[in-house]
C-alpha cells in the first residue's frame, strides 16, 4: 500500500510538472501578446502625432511663405507705381520700359506659390507614405506572435522537448519585439525631422527665387526709364 501511494502522488507530480509547463508556456506568451499589442499601440499613437505635428508645421511653412511673396507683390507694386509716376512727372511716356516686363511681374506671385505649395505638397506626401510604411512594419510584429501560438498549439502537452524551445524563443521575442518597434519609432522620427528641414526649404528656396527674380525685372525697368527722362 506505501509503495502504490508512493507512485501514486509521484504520477501526480508528474502531471503537475506536465501541466505547469503548458500553463507557463501559454501564460507568457498571452504576456508577449499583451506587450506587442501595447507597443503597437503606442508606436500608432506616436506616428499619428508625428503626422498631425508635421501637417500643422507643413501649413505654417507655406502661410509664411505665401505671406513673404505677397509682402513681396506689394512692395513691387509699389515700385512700379513711382516709377510710372517719375515717368509722368517728367513729362514723358515711359510705358515702352513695362509692357511684358510688368506682365512678368504681376504673373510671378501665382507662379512661385503654385511651385511653392507644390514642393510642399510633395512632401506631405511622402510624409504620408513613411507613416503607413512604419506602420505596417509595426503591426505585422504580431504575426511573430500568432507563429509562436500556432508552433505550441502543434505541441504534446506533455512534451518538455517541444514546449521549452518555444518558451525560450517566447522569452526572447518579449524584448526583441519591443526593441524592434521602438527602433522603427526612432526611424520614424528621424525621417519626419528630415521632411520638415525639406519644407522650410520649399518655401526658403521659392521665396528667394521670387525676391532674385523681381529684383532683376525691376532693375531692368529702373534703368529703362532713367534712360528715357535722361
Amino acid at each position: 500500500m506505501p509503495g502504490q501511494l508512493f507512485f501514486l502522488l509521484l504520477s501526480l507530480s508528474a502531471v503537475q510538472v506536465r501541466c505547469s509547463l503548458i500553463d507557463d508556456a501559454t501564460a507568457k506568451l498571452e504576456t508577449l501578446r499583451q506587450t506587442v499589442l501595447s507597443s503597437i499601440t503606442l508606436a500608432e499613437n506616436h506616428l499619428n502625432d508625428l503626422s498631425y505635428d508635421f501637417g500643422v508645421y507643413a501649413v505654417n511653412v507655406k502661410t509664411k511663405g505665401i505671406l513673404s511673396i505677397q509682402t513681396g507683390e506689394d512692395e513691387v507694386t509699389s515700385e512700379l507705381d513711382a516709377l510710372k509716376a517719375l515717368g509722368e512727372s517728367a513729362g514723358v511716356d515711359v510705358s515702352y520700359c513695362f509692357g511684358a516686363r510688368e506682365e512678368y511681374l504681376t504673373n510671378l506671385p501665382g507662379v512661385v506659390i503654385e511651385e511653392l505649395e507644390q514642393c510642399i505638397l510633395g512632401n506631405a506626401q511622402e510624409a504620408s507614405k513613411i507613416s503607413s510604411s512604419i506602420q505596417y512594419i509595426v503591426d505585422i510584429k504580431i504575426n511573430k506572435v500568432d507563429a509562436l501560438q500556432f508552433q505550441l498549439e502543434l505541441c504534446d502537452p506533455d512534451s518538455e522537448a517541444c514546449i521549452k524551445p518555444i518558451v525560450q524563443e517566447i522569452e526572447l521575442e518579449t524584448i526583441n519585439i519591443p526593441n524592434s518597434i521602438s527602433t522603427q519609432i526612432v526611424r520614424a522620427n528621424g525621417l519626419f525631422d528630415e521632411l520638415e528641414v525639406s519644407v522650410q526649404s520649399c518655401s526658403d528656396l521659392k521665396v528667394s527665387q521670387y525676391t532674385s527674380s523681381t529684383s532683376v525685372v525691376l532693375k531692368d525697368i529702373t534703368q529703362c526709364v532713367n534712360s528715357i527722362i535722361g
